[in-house]
């Protein structure tokens, strides 16, 4: 058995482990769509996304801050109603918010 060993960065093993597990039909997180809709802006736009529960901004916080880099992206949450079950969301680079 001969093994192929090689070194790679973080950054890009997890993007072709991600290439990989897409490419064989493999799930996709609910939280895909705002990472693709975050990369996909233009200048200083900021995604917003309403009618969260806490949960689900812990969920997509982690999901995001695992695809992008946490020192340049902010994701920024603030309660909508007195009951603090709905959250809207904010995600934007750093220099976005000042």
């Amino acid at each position: 058995m001969s093994l192929n060993i090689k070194t790679i960065s973080a950054k890009d093993a997890k993007n072709k482990l991600s290439e990989l597990r897409s490419g064989r039909g493999g799930r996709t997180s609910k939280y895909h769509p705002v990472l693709e809709a975050v990369q996909g802006r233009r200048g200083t736009q900021v995604v917003t996304l309403d009618n969260l529960s806490p949960n689900e901004v812990q969920g997509l916080r982690a999901y995001l801050y695992r695809y992008l880099d946490s020192e340049e992206w902010t994701v920024k949450s603030a309660r909508t109603d007195d009951s603090g079950n709905n959250y809207r969301v904010f995600v934007g680079r750093d220099e976005d918010f000042g």
